[in-house]
């Protein structure tokens, strides 16, 4: 296993961090879906769980909702097999490390439509990202995205969990997978804020969580990291929203 080595960043101490758990890289995953009853995936997970409970959940900045450390599962939505003992599993070692019950944030959101029996899997769900390889995805994606989380914000309400949107400032992989033609999703601070003010309008649970993906993630294009092309741009926008909340 890797230690985070910007614990030990002069400046580490004033973030608040959470680990977003890989499971496409993390897990066996076969025809883009990971049985949770095969290849030793729900053993991995377990003690891969078991490790970040004593390993990061004890720092002191790790983010926490109330006493309970969070964590996210990447396309937790591919996840298959018996995913209900795998989840409480997971919960009974957290349990067992650290005394706490652990607050689990699955990446379930997506196009398709949200159901119940999946929903209370976890504490909260949340989109990665809502880029999708369908023909003018690009055209009016933020209405399409904001009416796509009204849904699931509604059904994740009706479920009692928490609802994490995520915002994008666009997407574009062509430079890392050109044969892939994935459509473009042209990126600018005017989507950005649009995606960013539905998100804000519509996060709510136990806490108010908004995902953006992401910090500097160049070879998709998603990055807000300040940068020679973009300045501080990206971020000037994220200070203003939050501070009109």
């Amino acid at each position: 296993m890797i230690r985070l080595h910007f614990l030990s960043a002069p400046l580490a101490s004033d973030i608040q961090f959470a680990i977003l758990y890989e499971s496409v890289g993390l897990l066996n995953i076969r025809n883009g879906i990971i049985n949770l009853n095969e290849g030793g995936n729900k053993r991995i997970l377990v003690r891969d769980m078991r490790y970040l409970a004593e390993t990061y959940f004890n720092q002191p900045n790790y983010l926490h909702v109330g006493d309970r450390p969070v964590v996210f599962l990447y396309l937790s939505r591919i996840f298959l097999g018996d995913v209900v003992h795998a989840i409480n599993e997971v919960r009974d070692a957290v349990r067992e490390v650290t005394g706490e019950e652990i607050f689990i944030i699955g990446d379930e959101v997506y196009w398709q439509a949200p159901t119940r029996s999946r929903l209370t899997l976890f504490d909260g769900v949340t989109a990665y990202n809502m880029h999708t390889s369908v023909t003018d995805i690009e055209q009016g994606f933020a209405r399409k995205v904001t009416n796509q989380y009204e849904w699931w914000a509604q059904a994740a309400a009706a479920a009692g969990v928490t609802f994490v949107p995520d915002v994008i400032p666009g997407f574009d992989d062509t430079a890392v997978r050109y044969e892939a033609q994935y459509p473009v999703i042209p990126r600018s601070p005017e989507l950005f804020t649009e995606l960013l003010e539905s998100a804000l309008a519509l996060a709510d649970g136990q806490v108010r969580i908004v995902m953006i993906t992401s910090w500097n993630e160049w070879h998709e294009y998603t990055s807000v990291e300040p940068s020679e092309e973009f300045g501080f741009e990206y971020l000037d926008l994220l200070q203003a929203a939050l501070r009109g909340r």
